[in-house]
């Protein structure tokens, strides 16, 4: 099954590269503060990630153009 773009996880430190955040921290508060959405994925381990479609929903990044 082909994933869909919009579906594509972005990961914490990859999201943190595009915002151009230095620390983890930084990402923390701007979850607390509802400028970035809080993840759809969240592990005990400490991974987490958002899908594509839900940073683009909230303005973070641009939506993916689907192809014809």
């Amino acid at each position: 099954r082909k994933m869909n773009q919009a579906e594509i996880p972005i990961y914490a430190q990859d999201l943190m590269s595009i915002l151009n955040y230095k620390s983890s921290n930084t990402l923390r508060l701007a979850i607390k503060r509802g400028a970035i959405p809080p993840p759809d994925f969240k592990s005990s381990n400490k991974t987490r990630f958002w899908y594509r479609s839900t940073l683009a929903k909230a303005g973070i990044l641009q939506p993916v153009a689907l192809e014809n």
